[in-house]
């Protein structure tokens, strides 16, 4: 194709030093970084895109002016009043784990391109550093308070959005507190991991449909290279910045794995084939 470097918009067998991909599921490394902070983009930065989607936040549409002004200005023109309430302050999400591999993204994403005002849930220390560098405006600390009760959360006219990388315990207590108003356009955001989400996921779209809840969104991933294009813009420009956690050899996938597991990586885990296959 003679298009130089390219990274997948393809995210399944990826453990791998050969994958077959269709042409339309990749797309150029963004101008500027290096192959391992390329791989961090495509997974968090399209879960990102689409989940937010459901919050009435369309990725094409928006991404696609998304060089043409400065951050705040960006964010102020693009989408004509979608990111501001009703009496004109900035709308406000809740953001989980907000300095991992796809929170600390998010709330790049939700702060920098998209103008909401960002609270995160973290751990002290590094992990609150990452959360308020990437544009978090205050991070409750998880390990001694309860979010659903935290000022950060419930002051300031409460969230209108909740990004939920964790789910269970945590679903159900901002269901239990009402920390959405289905009035007024609150959007609950399961980001789907696995067939162990599926009953909870069930549960929050009856609640909606029933009208218990508020509108619930579930954000499986699928590849979308125009949106990853978009993606790559924003790299570009400094709006998306992937802070990677650590590197491992193609071999030690399995020891990447149990890093993820510990849920206490700062950024994305990147595996790296030995050698250029080529």
């Amino acid at each position: 194709m003679g298009m130089g470097p390219a990274i997948p918009v393809q995210f399944w067998g990826t453990y791998a030093e050969y994958i077959v991909l269709a042409e339309k599921h990749i797309t150029k490394v963004p101008a500027g970084i290096g192959m391992e902070q390329a791989a961090a983009i495509p997974l968090v930065g399209m879960t990102v895109a689409q989940a937010f989607r459901y919050a009435g936040f369309e990725p094409v549409q928006a991404l696609a002016l998304a060089t043409t002004e400065a951050t705040e200005g960006r964010a102020e023109g693009r989408h004509k009043g979608r990111g501001k309430r009703e009496d004109g302050r900035r709308k406000r999400v809740l953001i989980h784990a907000a300095a991992g591999g796809v929170g600390h993204v998010a709330v790049q994403y939700a702060s920098r391109v998209l103008g909401l005002e960002v609270v995160g849930t973290a751990s002290p220390g590094a992990s609150t550093d990452l959360a308020i560098k990437s544009g978090a405006t205050a991070v409750v600390d998880y390990r001694s308070h309860k979010f659903e009760e935290a000022d950060a959360v419930v002051g300031q006219g409460g969230v209108d959005v909740i990004f939920d990388v964790i789910g269970f315990e945590y679903e159900s207590r901002a269901f239990n507190a009402r920390l959405l108003d289905r009035q007024k356009g609150g959007v609950y955001i399961n980001i789907f991991k696995d067939e162990h989400d599926l009953p909870r996921t069930f549960l929050g779209v009856a609640r909606w449909l029933l009208g218990l809840g508020p509108t619930y969104g579930l954000a499986a991933v699928l590849p979308e290279a125009a949106v990853m294009h978009e993606l790559a813009k924003l790299v570009e420009d400094g709006s998306l910045v992937p802070e990677i956690d650590s590197i491992w050899p193609l071999d030690q996938a399995a020891a990447a794995t149990e890093r993820l597991e510990t849920g206490h990586a700062h950024g994305k885990i990147i595996l790296k084939v030995a050698k250029d296959p080529l």
